[in-house]
C-alpha cells in the first residue's frame, strides 16, 4: 500500500491498556488485496530510553494493546500490508497509560550516625506508575506499631530521624506515594542508635549514567560517629588505584566525587571508601558515559524510475537507544539536501517522487539522547530511465514536395522517461538564421508548412527529459514544382546526424583511441611471432653443427 492508514487514534482506557482505532486507506492506494494491519509500539521509558519495539497484527481497524507499563508514554504506528508486503506507516502518535500506586522503593538503608540520630537513605521505585509525589518515612518501636512517619519531597532520597533513645532497636521501612494513592512499603530494616558508631555509606551500589562532555557527581553520603573520612578508587585493570584529583575531579565536603566534561574513557567502577576509628564501608558506582552512536551502514536496495529504496544496518548505539535516523538526499549534480526524519523502529526507507533516470546521493545518521552520531558514508543510485533516442528503423521523413515536409516523430523512444520538452527547428542551408517551428510538447508528426521549392534545408530537433537531452539534425530538400528532385550538396552531401547530451566528440575519440590500440596489439603480436621464428631458426643451426660435429668425430 502506498499511503497508512489514516486518523489513527489512540486512547488510553487503564493503567495497562490502550484502546486504537484507525481508517482504512483508499481502495486505489491499497494497490492489491488487503490482508491485515500493523501496529508497531514501543515505549519512551523515564530515563529517556526506548523499550523494546513490538509488533501485532489484526484484521480490523481497530485493536487494544495490553500489558502495557503503567503511566509510560507509549509511540505508535499503523501501516496495512498485501501479499507484497507492508506499506506506509502512520505519523508516530504518543499515548502515555494511566497512573496507578508505586511500587515499593528499590532498597533502604539505615545507620545511626550518634547515639539519638539515626539517618534513612532509600531508592525510588523500579516501578514508578505515576508521578512521586512524596515519600513517607516509617519508625516503630517495637514493630508493628508505628511510633513516628516523616514525609520527604519526591527528589529527596534520604532522612535524618532525631531524638532516638540510645541503643534502642527501631524498624524503619518507607513507601512512595502517587496521586493514584500510597503504595507498598519497602523491606523492613533494623537500626540502633548508638555512641563511637562505626563509618556506614548511605549510598547505594548503582550504575550511573551521563552523556558525555557533562559534569557528573558520584554522590557517596557517609555516617558514623566521629564522622568518616572518604577515599575514592577507579577500577584499572581490575585492580582499584586512588582517583587521580586534578582541574577535572575533585572531591566535595560531602564525600562526592565530582568529574567535569566526562570523556568516554571516564567510564569504569569507582568504589567510595568511608572509615573512622570503629569501622568501614565501601560502595561501587558504576559510571557509563554515553557518546554518540556509530555510523549506520547504508544500502540500496531498490530502484525504479521514480522511487529508490534504502536499508540499513545501525552501528553501536553508544550506550544510549537510538531514537530516529536522519535520512539526507541530493541530486547528483546539485548541493541542495534534502531530509527525512525517520523513526528508530525502521530499516528501510523509500524514497517517492524523484526525478526519473536521475543520480541521487544518500547519507544517514542515528541520533541517540546524547545527540547525532557520525554520518554515513555516501552512497549513489540512479532511477532507472536515460535520455531519448531516434530510432534507426524508423523513417523521419513521411512525404516531401516542393514547400511542405511531413515529419514522422514516431521515431522517438522516451528512454523510460517522461519527455518535458521538445524543439523543432530549420533554415535554408544558406541562411544564417533558425525557425523555430514548435516548442511544445511531442507529437505523433508534424508538418512544415511554406517552404521554398527545390531548396536544401538543415533540420534540427532538440528532445530533453529528467535524464537528459538528445539532437536530431539532418539536411532535406524540397522538390521542384514538378516534382523533380534537385541536385546534391557539393561541399555537405544528404547527412543525419545523433547526439545524446553532446556525446560525438566522445564515441570519435573512443574510436581513434581503440584503432590505435588495435595497431598496438597487432605490431606486438607480430614481434613475438618474428622473434619466436628466429629463436626457432637458431635452435636448428645449433642442432646441425652439432650433428656435423659428431659425424666428423
Amino acid at each position: 500500500p502506498s499511503r497508512p492508514p489514516e486518523n489513527v487514534q489512540a486512547v488510553a482506557t487503564s493503567p495497562e491498556v490502550i484502546s486504537l482505532s484507525w481508517l482504512t486507506p483508499p481502495k486505489d492506494a491499497l494497490n492489491g488485496n488487503l490482508l491485515g494491519f500493523r501496529v508497531i509500539y514501543w515505549a519512551n521509558l523515564p530515563d529517556g530510553e526506548l523499550g523494546d519495539i513490538r509488533n501485532v497484527t489484526t484484521s480490523k481497524p481497530s485493536l487494544e494493546l495490553d500489558g502495557l507499563e503503567k503511566y509510560t508514554n507509549y509511540s505508535i504506528q499503523v501501516l496495512a500490508f498485501t501479499r507484497a508486503g507492508d506499506g506506509v506507516r502512520s505519523e508516530q502518535i504518543y499515548t502515555r497509560t494511566k497512573e496507578d500506586v508505586p511500587g515499593p522503593p528499590a532498597g533502604v538503608k539505615a545507620a545511626a550516625a550518634s547515639n539519638s540520630v539515626v539517618f534513612v537513605s532509600w531508592l525510588p521505585p523500579l516501578k514508578v506508575n505515576g508521578i512521586i509525589r512524596k515519600y513517607t518515612v516509617f519508625c516503630s518501636n517495637p514493630h508493628p506499631t508505628v511510633s513516628s512517619e516523616f514525609e520527604a519531597a519526591p527528589d529527596v532520597f534520604f532522612y535524618r530521624i532525631p531524638n532516638l533513645s540510645r541503643n534502642r532497636q527501631y524498624s524503619i521501612w518507607v513507601v512512595a506515594v502517587t496521586a493514584a494513592g500510597r503504595g507498598n512499603g519497602s523491606e523492613i530494616i533494623t537500626v540502633k542508635p548508638i555512641a563511637e558508631a562505626p563509618a556506614r555509606i548511605l549510598t547505594f551500589n548503582r550504575t550511573v549514567t551521563t552523556p558525555w562532555m557533562r559534569d557528573i557527581v558520584l554522590p557517596c553520603k557517609a555516617v558514623g560517629d566521629p564522622s568518616p573520612t572518604i577515599k575514592w578508587l577507579k577500577e584499572i585493570n581490575g585492580t582499584p588505584a586512588p582517583v587521580v584529583i586534578d582541574s577535572r575531579r575533585s572531591v566535595h565536603g560531602n564525600g562526592s566525587l565530582v568529574i567535569r566534561t566526562v570523556k568516554a574513557e571516564d567510564s569504569g567502577n569507582y568504589t567510595c571508601v568511608a572509615s573512622n576509628s570503629f569501622g568501614s564501608d565501601k560502595t561501587v558506582l558504576n559510571l557509563q558515559v554515553q557518546v554518540p552512536p556509530d555510523q549506520p551502514r547504508l544500502t540500496v536496495t531498490k530502484t525504479t524510475t521514480t522511487s529508490i529504496t534504502l536499508s540499513w544496518i545501525p552501528g553501536d548505539n553508544g550506550g544510549s537507544s537510538i531514537r530516529g535516523y536522519i535520512l539526507q538526499y541530493s541530486e547528483d549534480n546539485s548541493e541542495q539536501w534534502g531530509n527525512f526524519a525517520i523513526s528508530p523502529s525502521e530499516r528501510s526507507y523509500r524514497l517517492e517522487n524523484l526525478k526519473c533516470g536521475t543520480w541521487y546521493k544518500f547519507t544517514l545518521t542515528a541520533q541517540n539522547a546524547v545527540g547525532p552520531g557520525r554520518i554515513s558514508e555516501i552512497i549513489e543510485a540512479k532511477t532507472h530511465g536515460k535520455e531519448p533516442q531516434y530510432s534507426k528503423e524508423q523513417e523521419l521523413f513521411t512525404s516531401i514536395n516542393a514547400t511542405r515536409v511531413k515529419l514522422n516523430l514516431n521515431g522517438w523512444n522516451n528512454g523510460g522517461c517522461p519527455i518535458t520538452s521538445f524543439t523543432l527547428e530549420y533554415r535554408a542551408v544558406d541562411s544564417p538564421t533558425w525557425t523555430t517551428a514548435q516548442r511544445t510538447s511531442l507529437t505523433k508528426s508534424y508538418i512544415l508548412y511554406d517552404l521554398q521549392e527545390a531548396t536544401w534545408y538543415e533540420l534540427q530537433m532538440k528532445v530533453s527529459n529528467s535524464a537528459g537531452y538528445a539532437e536530431k539534425r539532418i539536411k532535406f530538400a524540397t522538390l521542384s514544382y514538378d516534382g523533380s528532385t534537385i541536385a546534391p550538396l557539393v561541399k555537405a552531401p544528404n547527412v543525419s546526424e545523433d547526439t545524446s547530451g553532446g556525446g560525438e566528440g566522445l564515441k570519435m575519440m573512443v574510436t581513434i583511441s581503440s584503432v590505435l590500440v588495435g595497431i598496438i596489439v597487432i605490431s606486438t603480436g607480430l614481434l613475438v611471432l618474428r622473434r619466436r621464428r628466429r629463436e626457432q631458426r637458431l635452435k636448428r643451426l645449433r642442432d646441425a653443427k652439432s650433428l656435423a660435429e659428431m659425424l666428423m668425430r
